[in-house]
């Protein structure tokens, strides 16, 4: 799962209002090395839509499943 930009996971991360900014800091940072290695992943599914994003991760792991299942 990716967010639309770093910015942008901020700003949900500060509107949730359950973490410190120190906290919110460090996983700003860490989503940043994370995004960095994104294209070594299989799927990448950005988050800019809750509905359209859950339905594609529930496509790619029934596709997965599938796929497990016949070999």
């Amino acid at each position: 799962m990716k967010p639309p930009s770093i910015d942008e996971l901020k700003i949900r991360l500060k509107n949730r209002k359950t973490e410190s900014d120190d906290k919110i800091n460090m996983r700003v940072a860490k989503a940043s090395a994370e995004l960095a290695t994104a294209p070594l992943f299989d799927v990448i599914i950005e988050n800019d839509n809750l509905e359209k994003a859950l339905k594609e991760a529930e496509g790619v792991v029934g596709h997965f499943i599938i796929s497990e299942t016949q070999s």
